[in-house]
C-alpha cells in the first residue's frame, strides 16, 4: 500500500498510470475517506471503470448521456474515448486523494482539539489542587506560629510567676 503525503495530479496520473499497467480488468473500484461535514466522515466506494450511463444523470434529472446534436468524433470513437477515460480515471483519483487528504487533516485537528480542552481541563484541576495544598501549607504554617507565640507567653508567665514568687 502506497502512502503520498503530498496530493498532487502527478500521483494521481502515477496511479491511473498503474491501473493502465493491467490489461485485463473487468471493474476498477476506488475506496476513499469522504468528508460529509466537518465532524463526520465516511468511506465511499466509487466505481471508475466501466464507465456506466447512470452516472452522467445530474441531480435534476437531467440526462447528460443523451446529446442533442448530431456528434462527430474525429479520428475515431475509440481514439477519443482512449484519450477521455484516462484523463476521466485521473480526475476522480485526484479527487479522492484530495478528499481522504482533507479528511485525515480534519481528524488530525479534531484529535488535537480534544486533546486541548482536556489539557486544559487538567492543568484546570491540577491548579485548584496545587492550590489547596499551597493554603494547607500557609495553614499550617500559621497554626505553628501561633501555637508558637502561645508557648512563648506560657514561657514568660511562668517565669514571672517563678520571679514574683
Amino acid at each position: 500500500m502506497e502512502e503520498y503525503t503530498v496530493i498532487t495530479q502527478g500521483n494521481a496520473i502515477y496511479l491511473e498510470g498503474k491501473l493502465g499497467d493491467e490489461e485485463q480488468l473487468d471493474e476498477v473500484y476506488i475506496i476513499y475517506t469522504n468528508m460529509v461535514n466537518s465532524v463526520t466522515t465516511e468511506p465511499q466506494m466509487l466505481r471508475l471503470l466501466p464507465i456506466v450511463k447512470e452516472r452522467f444523470i445530474t441531480k435534476d434529472g437531467q440526462d447528460l448521456s443523451m446529446y442533442q446534436d448530431p456528434l462527430v468524433m474525429t479520428p475515431s470513437p475509440k481514439a477519443v474515448l482512449d484519450n477521455i477515460v484516462p484523463d476521466f480515471v485521473m480526475g476522480y483519483v485526484y479527487g479522492a486523494l484530495v478528499e481522504s487528504f482533507c479528511s485525515e487533516q480534519n481528524a488530525r485537528m479534531m484529535a488535537m482539539e480534544a486533546a486541548n480542552k482536556n489539557a486544559s481541563a487538567m492543568i484546570h484541576d491540577l491548579s485548584i489542587q496545587y492550590n489547596r495544598v499551597r493554603q494547607a501549607m500557609i495553614t499550617q504554617e500559621i497554626t505553628e506560629v501561633i501555637a508558637g507565640a502561645k508557648a512563648q507567653k506560657k514561657k514568660k508567665k511562668a517565669r514571672k510567676e517563678v520571679l514574683n514568687n
